[in-house]
């Protein structure tokens, strides 16, 4: 695989950069649609802190911590964007902390190459192996687990 990416589309170029660049942040929410690996919800900014490198994001409900979002403002709506391969899931009352959580509700688990895929609602979707999925298959509501450093921001 190359080891710089141009994402073009109709001729014009929508990304272009280094391939982690591209593949861990898109440029915008239609780009990171149409590659089909990230969890987007919508996320307003609640507080930004330069000093400490961090910032708080309002998503379905939950706040979630993350890094700091330079050149952005408290208020700016846009979007949560984070990979499905970042997301743990965990039974309700197990799960590892509890910062950066989102209950949701399980709506379908697939099969899939990199084991199961577990559909969320609110078009979340994380995966995990089989042997894991056994210890969870029987609760209809899961915590899933974002890590800080998995989280972006994409603004409107």
């Amino acid at each position: 695989m190359a080891d710089f990416l141009c994402l073009i589309d109709r001729g014009m170029f929508l990304q272009c950069g280094p391939k982690e660049l591209v593949f861990h942040r898109p440029a915008n929410l239609e780009i990171a649609r149409s590659m089909g690996i990230f969890n987007l919800a919508p996320a307003r900014i609640e507080a930004l802190d330069p000093s400490e490198g961090s910032s708080r994001l309002k998503v379905l409900g939950h706040e979630l911590c993350g890094p700091y979002l330079p050149g952005h403002l408290l208020g700016d709506q846009g979007y949560l964007c984070v990979r499905q391969s970042e997301v743990a899931v965990y039974a309700p009352q197990t799960a590892k902390s509890p910062l950066n959580q989102l209950a949701l509700k399980v709506v379908g688990v697939t099969s899939s190459p990199r084991g199961i895929r577990i559909e969320f609602e609110n078009e979340f979707v994380a995966l995990m192996s089989e042997a894991d999925y056994q210890l969870l298959r029987d609760k209809e509501r899961l915590t899933l687990y974002i890590p800080e450093g998995a989280i972006y921001f994409i603004g409107k």
